[in-house]
């Protein structure tokens, strides 16, 4: 009979521990949960970004979130993260929000359900969002673009085409926190004028969301075809947009690309003249080259003769050649010859008391040594 109480008793215990297990594994894994919002005041049309952050320490927890919805807003939600660490889980639920109606807002998240892996499912409760809406200026209609915006184009053929031939124009309207219904056309700014025929385009459009918010790429592929030969003249694209880091009127402009078109006979025509006049400049280089390559040549074989030159008449008939290599003639005077080269040769130490002496020395003692130093000087002036 104590036996059999005993049984009962550990019994009962273990099925009320059952009953509970459930609570208390809920009781472990009750979540966190955080609200942030990018800004307490907006413009109208301008992003929010909403973040809803519960952490668990249940890693395989997940949010079942309703739809978000309300009147005079534009709610684009993103898709649910997942970040775990040694210190748990966090679900993150996040929306970029476009209020429309300006004044102060109320907004309440819709139905979240946080279903943990055992254990009973939870209706979060969260906290109001509370937002005030700043008026645009009267000067911004309702179709003006309220984030940021900037254009680019691209070129995809060579800078110089062929007229009455089809090209392709790309154009790109990016946007920063801009939705695809704000974002503006450019149907009514791509039209023909006279030296350019632009021909029914593709328009397409894609939207990423990332930490900053939403992003948007519109992609015109545009046919164009130039009418006459010379630059093509491109329609002007601009687009104003309302900045609201710093509430102002923008201006999103593209440089277009420099483009010359021309007839095919004269694009050959044009070929054979750039043909001609590079095959000219190869041989006046060429010619040129070898001027100064014999130049060069003789120069030097000047320079060794009168290094070696055994007295003055070798002297003088040494530099009677450099002089004739420049074109000074043969009957120049050495000291003649001495002002053309340093006229010649800024840089170079004058060689007029190199010369006197070497004259000087023609009319003196002959002293092998001085004229030997007199030579060497010489040579390394000349060089």
């Amino acid at each position: 009979m104590v036996i059999l109480k005993k049984v009962i008793k550990k019994g009962g215990v273990c099925f009320l521990w059952f009953l509970l297990f459930p609570y208390s594994v809920h009781a472990k894994t009750s979540p966190d949960i955080s609200l942030t919002q990018s800004a307490q005041t907006v413009w109208q049309r301008e992003q929010l970004l909403v973040s809803l952050s519960v952490k668990t320490d249940d890693p395989f927890a997940r949010l079942e979130i309703g739809d978000f919805k309300q009147t005079g807003f534009h709610i684009l939600p993103y898709d649910q993260q997942r970040i775990t660490t040694d210190s748990g889980t966090q679900l993150i639920a996040k929306w970029a929000i476009f209020a429309f109606i300006a004044g102060k807002h109320p907004l309440q998240l819709p139905r979240i359900r946080y279903r943990p892996n055992r254990g009973r499912i939870q209706t979060l409760e969260t906290p109001e969002i509370q937002l005030q809406v700043r008026r645009l200026p009267v000067y911004v209609p309702p179709t003006m673009p309220v984030g940021s915006l900037h254009l680019t184009n691209q070129w995809n053929d060579k800078p110089l085409i062929v007229t009455n031939h089809l090209k392709s124009w790309q154009i790109t309207v990016l946007g920063k926190g801009i939705t695809d219904v704000t974002l503006p056309p450019l149907r009514r700014q791509l039209l023909s004028n006279r030296s350019i025929q632009i021909l029914p385009f593709q328009k397409t459009f894609q939207a990423l969301m990332d930490k900053t918010g939403i992003q948007t790429e519109t992609h015109y592929t545009v046919p164009v075809k130039p009418m006459s030969n010379g630059l093509l003249s491109f329609p002007p694209i601009a687009v104003q947009y309302f900045d609201p880091t710093d509430g102002k009127l923008k201006k999103a402009s593209l440089s277009p690309p420099l483009v010359l078109a021309l007839d095919r006979w004269l694009i050959v025509l044009m070929s054979l003249v750039i043909l001609f006049l590079c095959i000219v400049l190869f041989i006046f280089l060429t010619t040129r080259l070898k001027q100064a390559l014999k130049k060069s040549i003789q120069r030097k074989q000047a320079f060794a003769f009168i290094k070696s030159a055994p007295n003055y008449q070798q002297v003088r008939k040494g530099l009677q050649q450099l002089a004739e290599i420049e074109g000074w003639g043969t009957n120049i005077t050495l000291t003649e010859f001495a002002l053309r080269w340093g006229d010649k040769h800024q840089n170079f130490t004058s060689l007029q008391p190199t010369i006197q002496s070497l004259q000087t020395y023609q009319f003196s003692s002959n002293h092998r040594e001085d004229f030997k130093q007199i030579v060497t000087t010489l040579i390394t002036q000349l060089n």
